[in-house]
């Protein structure tokens, strides 16, 4: 019986070294995606279901991440804020679809998916909800920190300058993602 395993090992050891070359390569059909592959098709299919949800008026966001109770158009956690904000203001809720640990498919259907959302929810508003959003959600946490709440004329005027820095911001942010940009 000893000797039966020992061949039957030395064999089993020797059989990669007996196959020839063509035997060896992998056939293209067996050949699993790359991580960016999944990560595209998953990213057309939340495209695909965004506009489906749009069309059925089922506004959403999807969003992960560790400690996730709401969260923001990249799927990441964001404050309750913000949350509230387009969920009383414009009907926008957020879905939970994963914690802490995500796939290349979970990552790429959350962005096609909100990104599409995103452009839907702006035109059908005609104004940048999001931002809108931030705004109220910078007001709140400054809000917290002070002792006393904003007059109506004091809220106006707070409201006007983080709109101000905030569009400063996204301008600067689209500024350094265009190579072709006249400061570069």
């Amino acid at each position: 019986m000893k000797i039966i395993i020992t061949l039957l090992v030395f064999v089993l050891n020797l059989l990669p070294f007996l196959c020839t070359g063509d035997e060896t390569k992998q056939d293209d059909k067996w050949k699993a995606p790359s991580t960016i592959e999944i990560e595209k098709q998953a990213y057309e299919e939340g495209k695909k279901e965004a506009e489906k949800d749009f069309k059925s008026e089922k506004y959403q966001l999807k969003i992960y991440g560790m400690y996730t109770t709401e969260g923001d158009p990249d799927g990441h956690p964001i404050s309750k804020a913000y949350a509230k904000f387009l969920k009383t203001k414009y009907n926008v809720s957020t879905k939970v679809v994963a914690g802490c640990c995500v796939f290349p498919e979970t990552v790429g259907n959350v962005k096609g998916y909100n990104e599409t959302m995103k452009t839907l929810l702006i035109a059908k508003y005609k104004t940048d909800i999001f931002l809108e959003a931030e705004i109220h959600e910078t007001l709140e946490i400054i809000e917290n920190t002070r002792e006393k709440k904003f007059t109506d004329e004091e809220r106006e005027v707070a409201i006007k300058k983080i709109r101000e820095v905030k569009e400063k911001e996204a301008s600067n942010k689209k500024d350094a993602s265009n190579p072709s940009s006249p400061d570069r």
